[in-house]
This record gives C-alpha cells, sequence and structure tokens, in this order.
C-alpha cells in the first residue's frame, strides 16, 4: 500500500504539488481534508497571508473562490510545475 507523500509547505512547484492540484480538479463533493488542502495550497501559492475560509458564503474568503483561484492559476501556470 502506497502512502501519501506529504506537502512541503516551502518546495514550490513540486510534482507532489502538481498532483494535488490535478486531484482536487476532479473533486466533486469536498471533504474537509480537500477544503484544507485548497487552502493551503491556496497559501502557498496565491495568497500567503490569506485568512482561513468559509463555506456556505459568496464572500472572497469562501472556500469556493479559493478553489476556483487555484485552479485558474495553475491553468496559467501549469507549466511552472514539475513533472
Amino acid at each position: 500500500m502506497s502512502k501519501k507523500k506529504q506537502l512541503d509547505p516551502d518546495r514550490m512547484f513540486s510534482v507532489e504539488d502538481k498532483n494535488e492540484i490535478l486531484r482536487l480538479f476532479r473533486v466533486a463533493v469536498a471533504t474537509q481534508t480537500d477544503m484544507d488542502s485548497i487552502y493551503h495550497l491556496y497559501k502557498k501559492y496565491i495568497n500567503p497571508r490569506a485568512i482561513m475560509y468559509q463555506i456556505n458564503c459568496k464572500c472572497h474568503t469562501s472556500i469556493s473562490n479559493y478553489y476556483q483561484t487555484l485552479l485558474d492559476y495553475y491553468s496559467d501556470n501549469g507549466e511552472k510545475f514539475e513533472n
């Protein structure tokens, strides 16, 4: 059984981050773990000072906003990530 490799908060554009973002692309209903992963990747790549996400709101700190912004970021910068 293979263990999921931990995301290194200091290593930018790692293949692990790329794989995690691609996994999140396919998530239909996010679990608490998925939302936490979105938040950590959002903070790492988009806004290091982002406050904790909110759920069930249409505000700029909503998890859906963080998720969409992360996906847009990856779409624009995917070539920077390791293969």
